[in-house]
C-alpha cells in the first residue's frame, strides 16, 4: 500500500469570515498540489536541516577501532512568498445579482482561490515573476545529469518535461506559511477610482496567504526533460531508474500532451488492436495530468 501523506486539503485553512469556501473545492482545478505533501510553516520563512554527507562506518579489528566520522548537514532557508488573491466588486453590480450579494462575493472569492492555486501550481513547474524557485531552476535539475535525463526532443521552446516525485518530510513538501492559514478579511467597502474618470465604491475581500515548496533531498525530484514528439513507457522507466534503490517516487507528473504521446505509444503495441486508455499509471505509479506544465520548454543539454 502507498504512502500517505498530509496534503494541502488537509493544511490549509480558510479563516471563517462571511464566505462559506471549502478548501477542496479551491483545489480542484490544480490536481498537483490537491495530492502533494504539504506542512504548515509558522511565519514566512522556513530553515531545514538537509544531509550533506553521510557518516563512515566500518569492520574494526579486536582491540582496534574505527575513526567516528559523523554525517554533515547543510541548512536551507527558504522565504515564503506573499500571495494575493484579493478583489472588490463593484456595488453597483452585486447588488443586481439575482442570488444576492453574498453569492456573488462568495463565487467570486472562490474563482480568485482556485486561481490562486493555479499560480502557486503554476509556480512550482515554471519560473515565476516574484515566486519562489520552481522546480527547473533546481541545479539537479536544469541540466542533464543524474537526476535529470533528456526524452531525444531538440527543437528550442518545443519541449515538455515529465516529474517523478518523492512526497515527505524528507522528500517534497509544498510549505504554506501562517500556520497554513489563508487569511480571508471580512467584507469591507473601498472606494476606488473608476476605469474612465472620478470614483466608486465596492464590497471587497482581502486574501492572502503565504507559500513556497521544499526539497528535503537531490532524490526528492527527478525529471524526463525534452519530450517533444515521443513518449513511451521506456522513457518512464529510465527516469524511474535515476532513482536509488530504497528512494522511490511516488507520483509520476505530466500535462496533456505528454499523456497523450504515452497513451499513442502503448496503442500502438496494444495486442488487441483497440486503442489504450488514457494514461492513470506507470509502472504502478499514479500519473497526476497537469495543465500548469508548458509545451514551450527550452531544450535541456
Amino acid at each position: 500500500m502507498a504512502d500517505s501523506y498530509l496534503t494541502s486539503a488537509d493544511i490549509v485553512k480558510l479563516n471563517r469570515v462571511d464566505l462559506d469556501i471549502v478548501i477542496r473545492n479551491v483545489l480542484e482545478a490544480t490536481p498537483f498540489l490537491n495530492v502533494a505533501a504539504a506542512r504548515p510553516v509558522a511565519s514566512d520563512n522556513f530553515k531545514y536541516p538537509r544531509v550533506s554527507g553521510l557518516p563512515t562506518v566500518g569492520y574494526r579489528a579486536v582491540n582496534d577501532g574505527v575513526e567516528n566520522v559523523k554525517s554533515t548537514f547543510e541548512q536551507i532557508n527558504v522565504d515564503l512568498k506573499y500571495l494575493d488573491a484579493s478583489f472588490a466588486v463593484d456595488i453597483a453590480a452585486a447588488k443586481v445579482d439575482e442570488r444576492g450579494v453574498d453569492h456573488l462575493m462568495a463565487l467570486e472569492a472562490l474563482n480568485h482561490l482556485r486561481a490562486a492555486m493555479r499560480v502557486v501550481e503554476s509556480n512550482i513547474f515554471n519560473t515565476t515573476s516574484g515566486g519562489f524557485t520552481a522546480l527547473p531552476g533546481l541545479s539537479t535539475l536544469s541540466s542533464l545529469g543524474d537526476h535529470c535525463i533528456s526524452a531525444g526532443g531538440a527543437t528550442a521552446s518545443s519541449q515538455t518535461s515529465v516529474y517523478a516525485i518523492k512526497m515527505g518530510a524528507d522528500a517534497y513538501e509544498v510549505l504554506w506559511g501562517e500556520g497554513g492559514e489563508i487569511s480571508i478579511s471580512p467584507r469591507m467597502m473601498v472606494e476606488r477610482a473608476g476605469s474612465v474618470s472620478g470614483r466608486f465604491w465596492s464590497y471587497a475581500h482581502e486574501i492572502s496567504s503565504y507559500c513556497a515548496h521544499k526539497i528535503g533531498s537531490d532524490y526528492a525530484v527527478h525529471r524526463l526533460a525534452n519530450v517533444q514528439t515521443t513518449l513511451d513507457d521506456d522513457d518512464i522507466a529510465a527516469l524511474l531508474n535515476t532513482f536509488p534503490v530504497g528512494f522511490d517516487c511516488d507520483v509520476l507528473v505530466m500535462n496533456r500532451k505528454a499523456a497523450k504521446l504515452l497513451r499513442e505509444s502503448r496503442t500502438a503495441t496494444n495486442p488487441t488492436g483497440q486503442p489504450a486508455p488514457l494514461v492513470e499509471s506507470a509502472f504502478g505509479k499514479p500519473v497526476i495530468v497537469v495543465d500548469t506544465i508548458g509545451n514551450t520548454e527550452a531544450v535541456v543539454a
